[in-house]
C-alpha cells in the first residue's frame, strides 16, 4: 500500500510522493487538457524514473488537487490489492 512521503507543492504544480517501502511513486496533478492524476514511478527525492504513466485517472468534476491526488491513489492502492492491475489503465 502506498502512503503519503510528502507533498511537493510548487506553484501550479500539485505533486505528492507516496511509498509502499520498498517503491516510491509521484501522484502529478494536471488541468491542462481534463483535470486528472497521473503517477510515475521516481525515486526517494521524487524525481521521475520514468515517464511513461503506470497509472491515472481523470477528475472531470473535482478542481481541488489533493482530494484527487488521493481518490487516485486510494484506487492504485485497491488494484493492487485486488490483483486487478495489468500495468494499463483506461
Amino acid at each position: 500500500m502506498f502512503n503519503i512521503v510528502r507533498v511537493q507543492e510548487e506553484g501550479e504544480r500539485n505533486r505528492i510522493l507516496f511509498s509502499n517501502g520498498d517503491e516510491y511513486v509521484l501522484a502529478s496533478y494536471s488541468k491542462v487538457f481534463n483535470p486528472e492524476v497521473l503517477l510515475f514511478k521516481s525515486n526517494v527525492d521524487g524525481e521521475i524514473k520514468d515517464w511513461i504513466e503506470i497509472f491515472g485517472e481523470k477528475h472531470e468534476h473535482s478542481t481541488e488537487p489533493r482530494k484527487a491526488i488521493f481518490s487516485t491513489v486510494g484506487t492504485y492502492n485497491r488494484v493492487l490489492e485486488d490483483n486487478s492491475y495489468n500495468g494499463a489503465w483506461a
